[in-house]
């Protein structure tokens, strides 16, 4: 596979320096490490990184803080509506099988809304 078809195949190396089994490009890397201003590809890695990571400023923990506290927020809301829907609307109690009509069924399950299951004593 050829230099361009590897760029083209994989993106995210579009920027990268690429070494060939015979090791052809490594004097021209090390002299690019060696002396940052001969790195031909600084550039495009700049502009790579932010494509994939996003901006350095704000910083991507300050980015991911924020979309934590904002998923939060939009839980706590969900959370609220659905609450109020229960107060307003309660659900009759249950009368399972085990006719005791304390919402139980035979084994003294209780069913409760969600996935959840309480046993009773």
């Amino acid at each position: 596979m050829s230099e361009a078809e590897f760029r083209a195949s994989f993106p995210t190396a579009s920027a990268a320096t690429i070494l060939t089994p015979e090791a052809d490009g490594v004097a021209a890397l090390l002299k690019a490490v060696r002396a940052p201003e001969l790195d031909s590809h600084a550039e495009a890695r700049a502009e790579l990184k932010e494509h994939l990571l996003g901006p350095s400023d704000p910083p991507s923990l300050a980015r991911f803080n924020a979309a934590a506290i904002a998923l939060c927020a939009k839980a706590d809301a969900r959370r609220a509506r659905m609450a109020s829907r229960i107060e307003l609307h309660p659900r009759p109690a249950h009368r399972g099988r085990g006719g005791r009509g304390d919402g139980a069924g035979p084994l003294g399950v209780e069913r409760r809304g969600g996935l959840g299951l309480r046993v009773s004593a």
